[in-house]
């Protein structure tokens, strides 16, 4: 029995090739052996997204083999396959039908091929005759236009792609629901280029085949004000800063506002693109617009900031600056020096006082000191940080109605000054002798007796510790005679044994 591939266009060669090793390989006693497939897999052409069942039938002897399906030569494991067996008598070795179907749900381009049932008879294997799933429709989608924002102006892309089959897929690009023209010489457009939209447009794809026609979704591009150019700052107050910008482009939408940020600068501030953002929430302002400029007020003196903004239009929000440093200036202190005190002794005048309670708004550099009589010129005087100064006044001193005034001041300048103080004659205060102490009689008493009570108490102790060095001193009861130890002792007698 010769074997050969028939003539099928989607047929691989690798299959004829497997198909004709098995008939060569058989036994030669068992390739004459008919094939038990009575009913062959049929073929199916449908659209995507199908439901699609294949069907094969054997009549065997005995008892009825498993069945197998094949697509393109190789076994499917997880298929979706019923099958069915009717013996044809009553007893086992009689005739056996035997049906198996293949369920292919949701037909995809991934199920198209050729599909065989296959299975094993003693030490033969028995192949049915191909039946080809092919996969016809309108285009598919893989890739659609996606909803996005842009800023006035500014170029972007957009994406689409289709398949079949059939093949070829033509796409066709459409704004507001017009299709675009198709350069000269370019095939189908993938990859769309925009060069830029002064109002919020919305974007779809046409894929076009044998079949018909598919459309894609419909995306919106919105179109934002570009971000704004050129913050900078205009004056500065110690507690006020002053800032303008450039508005960027916002298409056919006039911008409504502008929104600025102030944020105290710390390390972790970003001022460059790609740095975080401050910490913690910034101050927020709003300006209408025009004019392009804005005033923060109830600022830190002497403190530096962060400032960005974004302009806003009917569309939405622009992107914002990147964060701008400034800072505040000194201002000078908000209060005079506190609790100034002023006392002349003879041709000297003593002044004392503290450092103001009210904001310095900078940093203190020193005190300015004022001094004026009745009938004198007023003297200044620059003290620096200390908070003490001693006057020597002129002649005698007796400078009638002399007073005296503070102010501490920063690099911006002066604070307020003190109201005048006059002086006062120095009074030495008189030292008052302390009282003699004295304690009460009875104080004296009982420290007495407490006294009394430890000489005792060490002495027993002295005694009883003396008692054990001589262990010997009660027995003998030792005298003492001319400052030496004398132990008296009576000899008894003794006998001799």
């Amino acid at each position: 029995m010769a074997w050969r591939c028939p003539r099928m266009g989607r047929v691989p060669l690798v299959w004829c090739l497997a198909l004709c090793g098995w008939v060569c390989m058989a036994p030669r006693g068992t390739q004459a052996e008919e094939s038990p497939f009575v009913g062959n897999p049929g073929n199916i052409t449908g659209a995507r997204g199908l439901t699609g069942t294949l069907r094969c039938q054997l009549q065997v002897q005995g008892e009825p083999p498993e069945v197998h399906w094949l697509r393109d030569g190789q076994i499917l494991e997880l298929a979706d396959s019923t099958q069915t067996q009717v013996p044809l008598g009553e007893d086992e070795q009689d005739d056996w039908i035997v049906v198996s179907q293949l369920r292919i749900a949701s037909l995809q381009l991934s199920d198209a091929g050729q599909y065989q049932c296959l299975v094993f008879l003693g030490h033969q294997n028995f192949v049915s005759q191909p039946g080809y799933v092919g996969l016809e429709g309108l285009p598919y989608f893989l890739e659609e236009p996606e909803d996005r924002t842009v800023a006035a102006n500014t170029p972007f892309n957009l994406s689409c792609q289709a398949q079949g089959p059939p093949e070829p897929v033509d796409l066709l690009w459409l704004q507001d629901a017009v299709p675009l023209a198709t350069a000269p010489g370019h095939g189908p457009q993938r990859n769309l280029h925009v060069p830029g939209l002064n109002k919020t447009s919305s974007f779809s794809c046409e894929a076009h085949n044998a079949k018909g026609v598919t459309t894609s979704r419909t995306a919106t591009i919105t179109v934002l004000p570009q971000q704004p150019r050129n913050l900078h700052l205009v004056s500065r107050q110690p507690t006020e800063l002053e800032v303008a910008w450039t508005p960027g482009l916002s298409g056919i939408y006039p911008l409504t506002h502008c929104t600025l940020q102030a944020m105290l600068s710390d390390n972790e501030v970003g001022i460059q693109a790609g740095e975080p953002d401050p910490p913690e929430e910034p101050l927020t302002l709003q300006a209408s617009v025009p004019p392009h400029q804005l005033r923060l007020g109830s600022l830190h003196p002497h403190t530096p900031y962060h400032i960005r903004v974004a302009c806003t239009s009917s569309q939405g929000p622009s992107s914002w600056t990147h964060w701008l440093p400034v800072e505040t200036p000194e201002g000078v202190p908000l209060g005079p020096p506190e609790n100034i005190s002023a006392t002349r002794n003879g041709s000297q005048a003593f002044v004392h006082w503290q450092e103001p309670q009210a904001p310095l708004q900078g940093t203190l550099l020193g005190y300015r000191l004022a001094y004026q009589g009745q009938d004198t010129p007023e003297v200044l005087m620059d003290i620096g940080l200390r908070q003490e100064v001693t006057l020597e006044l002129q002649g005698d001193g007796s400078v009638s109605n002399l007073t005296v005034c503070v102010a501490a001041y920063t690099a911006a300048g002066d604070g307020p000054w003190s109201l005048p103080v006059p002086l006062e004659a120095w009074r030495p205060v008189k030292e008052t002798s302390a009282p003699a102490f004295s304690w009460p009689w009875w104080y004296i008493l009982l420290g007495a007796v407490v006294a009394a009570a430890c000489v005792l108490i060490l002495a027993l102790f002295l005694v009883h510790r003396r008692k054990k060095e001589t262990r010997y001193g009660e027995v003998f009861e030792p005298t003492v005679e001319r400052g030496e130890l004398v132990v008296r002792y009576r000899v008894r007698k003794s006998y001799s044994r």
